[in-house]
């Protein structure tokens, strides 16, 4: 087997980011799948219900964080977000 690409989805549901390479943890990928989307009341938004999220990309940016961005097709927007509800 021969593994030609790696692609680490930080934000369940989000577009991902292709990777030189990945750490292997016994849950899967570092960084991979580690965060999503949840609504006011704390139920999971997936793209299954929201196709919109398809369109943002989320990279992981330091541990325990990642950076989301909105891309359109003139700009794209980075905001890093650390823990449950807070933004940098």
């Amino acid at each position: 087997m021969r593994v030609t690409s790696l692609r680490l989805y930080a934000v369940k549901s989000m577009a991902g980011v292709d990777v030189d390479h990945a750490d292997v943890e016994p849950w899967g990928l570092a960084g991979d799948r580690r965060w999503g989307v949840v609504d006011n009341a704390g139920a999971s938004i997936t793209a299954r219900k929201i196709h919109s999220l398809l369109g943002l990309r989320a990279e992981p940016a330091a541990q325990n964080a990642v950076r989301s961005a909105i891309a359109t097709a003139t700009r794209s927007s980075w905001r890093r977000l650390t823990g449950p509800g807070r933004s940098q």
